[in-house]
């Protein structure tokens, strides 16, 4: 398996990763500036910028009684994630193309020609245990892997898309938001299953604020490697942007 953790000098992928997305002036700019030099990679791509929107986190179950069926309620998470796209793609400049590694509608093949022809892989946030479990089961962890290896890429993510990058996504269990029910057919006690995509050598804790510093302080010592907690509104952490004005990484 491809890991940029053991590859480092070597391939070291473009990275903006966020606790809330693009919540401040400061990240939508650092954001264009990373979108602008993966698409300068590429001079032959004509047209806006094209983003791979991966919005799987979303389309996680709920729990809790509804009145709608299973079915429905995916549509609706499906018809909303694609109207934020759709907002998000008319104040970047940019194509969004939105997909969902969960779903039957996106098999291998899709799932791979989108990522192949994106300058952006944008992970949204939402329940990283389900994203997680799709990702790989698809195989779109290790094609998001190796589309970082090629010219004109970079990787945002956002909350759940930020766990998923970093070396492990034991981080979603220490707050208890993320359900891993949602995905049962991951053991999720058997430490290989929490082992993320590793784009860089620390893992994520995302929707940090005071209250949750004697936890990551404690967990972080328990992981055994660098953890970095991401405030909604705080710095994002970065590599690659030649103007990274106090975030995380040079």
């Amino acid at each position: 398996m491809l890991s940029f953790a053991t590859l480092a000098g070597v391939v070291r992928p473009r990275l903006l990763l966020t606790s809330g997305g693009l919540e401040t002036v400061q990240l939508r700019e650092q954001f264009q500036r990373l979108l602008a030099a993966a698409r300068a990679e590429r001079p032959q791509a004509t047209g806006p910028p094209r983003v791979c929107c991966v919005v799987t986190a979303q389309m996680a179950p709920s729990g809790g009684a509804s009145t709608r069926s299973p079915g429905e309620l995916r549509r609706r998470r499906w018809a909303d994630a694609k109207k934020k796209s759709k907002l998000l793609a008319a104040e970047l400049g940019a194509e969004f193309e939105s997909v969902d590694a969960a779903s039957p509608n996106f098999p291998p093949a899709k799932l791979e020609a989108a990522v192949a022809a994106c300058d952006c892989v944008w992970v949204t946030g939402g329940n990283t245990f389900y994203l997680w479990h799709h990702m790989r089961a698809s195989g779109l962890d290790q094609m998001v892997k190796h589309r970082l290896t090629q010219p004109g890429a970079f990787y945002f993510g956002q909350s759940a898309g930020s766990i998923v990058a970093g070396r492990s996504v034991s981080t979603a269990f220490w707050k208890g938001w993320d359900d891993p029910s949602a995905a049962p057919e991951t053991d999720w006690d058997d430490p290989e299953n929490l082992a993320g995509m590793a784009l860089t050598d620390r893992s994520f804790f995302p929707h940090y604020d005071p209250q949750w510093a004697d936890l990551v302080e404690r967990r972080r010592e328990e992981l055994g490697h660098p953890v970095v907690a991401l405030e909604d509104a705080g710095p994002a952490y970065v590599v690659g942007d030649d103007d990274p004005n106090g975030n995380f990484e040079e």
